[in-house]
């Protein structure tokens, strides 16, 4: 869940029920998430989601040119004897691409909700300002300024 979205979903992370931050997020985002709201005294759970793999498209390859017994390309006169041949043979091979890991990351306090406090001002970044949305979402690392004032 990121700020843009103010629902307050509670999912059940290492066997306790967690409020939410964000889910499939890469290891740099749920590190930083978990140092800021560990840095604010909150309990943090983070949960390695399970690997995801990504099937390849198919690959295809082109009808063969029918030759005639000259060596030379015939041409094909009439539909009835293109129906017959294969337009394309599709080959599909089970080649699957890895993608990288993700994880969940929640807070153990159930009545915290990300949106509330970054806009009430109530997070703090370990130099002591307040966390904008900005500094939240990784846009930045100033931390200073009203929200409705940056750009």
């Amino acid at each position: 869940m990121s700020l843009t979205n103010g629902k307050h979903i509670i999912k059940e992370i290492e066997g306790t029920r967690c409020t939410l931050l964000e889910a499939g997020i890469s290891e740099e985002r749920m590190e930083f998430l978990k140092h800021l709201m560990e840095l604010n005294g909150y309990e943090v759970k983070v949960e390695k989601e399970p690997k995801k793999v990504q099937k390849a498209p198919p690959k295809v390859i082109p009808k063969e040119e029918v030759k005639d017994q000259s060596g030379q390309e015939a041409k094909q006169e009439s539909e009835s004897e293109t129906k017959d041949l294969p337009e394309e043979e599709i080959k599909r091979e089970e080649e699957e691409e890895v993608l990288p890991d993700t994880y969940v990351i929640g807070v153990t306090r159930i009545s915290f909700n990300p949106v509330i406090a970054v806009y009430q001002r109530m997070l703090r970044n370990k130099k002591g300002q307040i966390v904008t949305p900005q500094y939240y979402n990784q846009e930045t690392d100033d931390s200073r300024g009203w929200y409705w004032k940056h750009s």
